[in-house]
């Protein structure tokens, strides 16, 4: 359940694909089934400092072994670069870990 909240500027905005899913996108770069992958779209309207086109809160549970969380930040920073066309340098990822028992999924504590 790789799950990413994207702080998206307006011009990224205007640049998407149209008709592109980016967890579709995301789910092929990563190898992974797309069904328990979920991307949040928040359209930024101000940003300070050094600037990023795409800004992506992904959590992830922490029972992905370390090479496949790898492939998660890295499909994910691909699939938003894709789906917005927007070189890399744009796109910031920043992972935040997961653990067992701290998620409710349809009223009930997630175990892995």
């Amino acid at each position: 359940m790789p799950i990413a909240h994207c702080f998206v500027s307006p011009t990224a905005l205007n640049s998407a694909v149209h008709g592109s899913d980016p967890t579709q996108i995301w789910a092929q770069l990563a190898d992974e089934e797309a069904d328990e992958m979920t991307i949040t779209l928040i359209k930024r309207e101000q940003q300070y400092g050094k600037p990023y086109h795409v800004m992506a809160e992904l959590f992830l549970p922490s029972l992905w072994k370390p090479e496949k969380a790898t492939a998660l930040k890295i499909g994910l920073a691909n699939a938003l670069a894709t789906h917005f066309g927007m070189p890399n340098k744009e796109i910031l990822v920043i992972t935040h870990t997961v653990d067992s028992g701290q998620v409710i999924e349809d009223g009930d504590v997630v175990e892995w």
